[in-house]
């Protein structure tokens, strides 16, 4: 009976363990896949988010951290969605459309020469996401660091009043949050020239992460953690 106890256990063992690397994984092969398939990497973009958001959903039913009375708060669930449908539905789509708009003004005001990249297309698909996550990653990390600090606590805290942990949670976020955020990492991309791909891909690793970093589900992430 013990050792029956213990093989049906296995499935969730698993899964909290090898969820994140496991979806990550996938995730970042399927927008490299995206290039060689008539799909734009957008698109693709696109569905491994919400593909990540349907995954995580159903593991918070399976393996929730906390029960499911901890997840009844209408309200707090309410502002949580409201957060995710203006970012997502108006906020982003919107960026995506003054972004280019913004670094091609300033490429044309500062004359940097057509096809300017600070991380050369030549390099296989590994090494430019590399550096582009490094490079995108280290603006990101001291806005962050600045919005828990300094007057950017007025905007960013919001993203700190939820009473409860899910999925949501990462997308509750004030609107100006996010647009210094994408201007500290994706618009510097932009800026250097990076690939599109490249960028998508990267967009894909925070989007991924920031379900999986949020969610009320009982996660083993071992060194992952650091």
């Amino acid at each position: 009976m013990i050792k029956e106890n213990k093989f049906k256990r296995i499935p969730s063992l698993a899964a909290q363990y090898l969820a994140f690397p496991v979806l990550m994984s996938a995730s970042i092969y399927a927008m490299y896949f995206a290039q060689f398939i008539p799909m734009s990497p957008l698109v693709m973009q696109m569905s491994v988010f919400m593909v990540s958001i349907i995954l995580v959903a159903m593991l918070e039913r399976w393996l929730p951290l906390h029960d499911k009375s901890y997840a009844r708060d209408k309200r707090d669930g309410q502002v949580s969605f409201t957060s995710f449908a203006v970012l997502m539905g108006a906020l982003d789509p919107l960026l995506k459309i003054i972004t280019p708009l913004s670094v091609s003004a300033i490429i044309v005001m500062t004359g940097l020469p057509a096809g300017f990249e600070v991380i050369p297309t030549t390099w296989n698909f590994g090494s430019q996401l590399l550096v582009a996550v490094l490079i995108a990653e280290f603006g990101e990390y001291w806005m962050h660091r600045l919005g828990h600090v300094s007057w950017l606590w007025r905007f960013h805290s919001s993203h700190h009043s939820s009473s409860r942990m899910n999925w949501l949670t990462g997308f509750r976020v004030h609107p100006l949050n996010m647009i210094y955020h994408h201007f500290s990492g994706i618009f510097v991309l932009m800026l250097i020239g990076t690939n599109e791909l490249i960028i998508l891909t990267y967009i894909t690793i925070q989007s991924v992460s920031n379900v999986f970093q949020h969610a009320n589900v009982r996660f083993r992430y071992g060194l992952l953690n650091y």
